[in-house]
């Protein structure tokens, strides 16, 4: 466990799952792995950086939201996945827009150079602890490389 500048204590770990995808309405951005509207993106596998935020807190959750958005360098930050970023409007980057829209979404350039979507979502356990998601779905990382899916 790694402390942060305050004493308190956090940790990560890294894993992937598969997760159901949610069906919504929208046109289709096909082979395009920054485009929100297209099902295929979401679907699947995840690659995801779990943090255990610990206590329920406001502060801590909303302090780490930022601090991941900002290391990531998500660019934008959404609530809906059946628009397009251009067809809506920036959500603010807080704990009243992960509870207000449940996962908030964005892009992020890799390594290569490569954008992707991505998304966050906070996990807040009935008397235990705050977590924070940071997902990438293997979809859309293998619509860059179909290595990224070789793991399985």
């Amino acid at each position: 466990m790694a402390m942060d500048s305050s004493g308190r204590g956090w940790q990560a770990m890294i894993c992937c799952r598969k997760v159901i995808p949610t069906t919504s309405p929208g046109v289709l951005n096909v082979n395009n792995p920054t485009s929100f509207t297209d099902r295929e993106n979401w679907s699947g596998e995840w690659y995801e950086l779990a943090i255990e935020i610990g206590g329920t807190s406001d502060e801590r959750l909303q302090g780490t939201l930022s601090a991941l958005w900002r290391a990531a360098a998500v660019e934008g930050c959404y609530g809906h996945r059946d628009r397009e970023p251009e067809e809506q409007d920036e959500v603010a980057c807080t704990v009243s827009s992960l509870a207000e829209f449940g996962f908030l979404r964005g892009t992020v350039t890799l390594p290569t150079g490569h954008q992707v979507v991505c998304g966050c979502v906070a996990v807040r356990e009935d008397g235990g602890s705050d977590w924070l998601y940071f997902c990438l779905p293997v979809a859309a990382l293998e619509r860059i490389d179909e290595r990224f899916g070789s793991y399985l």
